[in-house]
């Protein structure tokens, strides 16, 4: 499919990320100079099966209905033929899970700065009534200028309009609930992958059940002890004993580091301020037609939540085509 060009306009270049259902390409956009965007196009040996197209469809429709300057922007969707494809920011920088393994564990400031941009916009998907249900750090991406960019909608569901049967988001942050009716559940269920991904990147591992887990024990590793009891709470074992959103998880955790004093509190706190869901959510429908598509910036705003690391210096390109390849159906 290399050199073929999609709505006219996107130029496919090499695939970046391949699954059973998708394949991601870097693409060029013949009508943005210099525009390069990520492709994501939907296919199969034969047809898609009805679910598969469904699924595909699902995506594109949440990513059309959210509304947060740190959600993996929608640029346009569409269908040639029998071929459905969307079209979104290329993230040339990877993901913090990619950081995570060249570099090892983030420190506090580092783990923030990430974790609570992607809050932000995990918490805006719960405004609307959707649940990702594959958080983690492979799903956070850095974009142009270290801006954080939640990705990968493949698995989420909106509730009320569960796809049950659907065994998708066992992944290894997922609660319990979700390993036993992965399509039946809320937003707690990524408070959960929210908390033990904030324990991955600052101890380099995946934990084990965060409910096992007591506040003084050596398990927390390197997690700053101002933090246990918010994630304690957040990885309860009942889902009514979380943090009922992410937008709630994200608000404790700022105002803890605040309470406490730690570093640069002030800045988490004004960044906070600035990437917090406020809109109300769009509703979903299937028949709403792609946004118009306009030039990206040379520089995103500089006040939506971009990430101060200091390990970001050892990622290279090849981040992006490790971040993308997670990002298919």
């Amino acid at each position: 499919m290399n050199g073929r060009r999609l709505g006219g306009r996107y130029a496919l270049d090499e695939p970046v990320g391949r699954g059973p259902n998708a394949v991601v390409y870097r693409a060029t956009d013949t009508r943005a100079v210099g525009r390069v965007v990520a492709t994501k196009v939907l296919h199969g040996r034969d047809r898609p099966d009805a679910r598969t197209r469904h699924r595909f469809r699902r995506e594109r429709e949440i990513l059309l209905a959210l509304d947060h300057p740190n959600l993996l922007r929608l640029y346009d969707a569409g269908t040639d033929g029998e071929t459905d494809w969307i079209v979104v920011d290329f993230a040339k920088t990877g993901s913090v899970g990619d950081l995570l393994r060249s570099d090892g564990p983030f420190d506090e400031r580092s783990a923030l700065d990430a974790l609570v941009p992607a809050l932000a916009a995990l918490g805006a998907a719960h405004r609307a009534g959707v649940v990702h249900r594959a958080f983690g750090p492979d799903n956070i991406l850095v974009g142009h200028r270290g801006q954080i960019l939640l990705s990968d909608f493949t698995s989420a569901t909106v509730l009320g309009q569960a796809d049950e049967g659907d065994d998708r988001g066992r992944g290894p942050f997922a609660p319990p609930e979700q390993i036993a009716s992965p399509w039946d559940v809320g937003p707690e269920a990524d408070v959960y992958a929210a908390a033990a991904t904030l324990v991955t990147l600052l101890t380099g591992r995946v934990p084990g059940p965060l409910w096992e887990i007591s506040l003084g024990d050596p398990r927390w590793g390197s997690v700053p002890e101002w933090l246990r009891p918010l994630l304690s709470t957040a990885g309860a074992l009942a889902p009514s004993d979380r943090f009922p959103s992410a937008e709630h998880l994200a608000a404790a955790i700022v105002e803890a580091a605040v309470r406490y004093g730690r570093p640069r509190s002030d800045e988490l706190a004004a960044l906070w301020e600035k990437v917090r869901p406020r809109t109300a959510p769009r509703p979903l429908h299937a028949d709403r037609p792609p946004p118009e598509v306009t030039p990206e910036p040379t520089a995103p705003p500089p006040s939506v939540g971009h990430v101060y690391l200091s390990i970001a210096g050892g990622i290279v390109v090849a981040g992006a085509l490790l971040a993308l390849a997670a990002w298919v159906v």
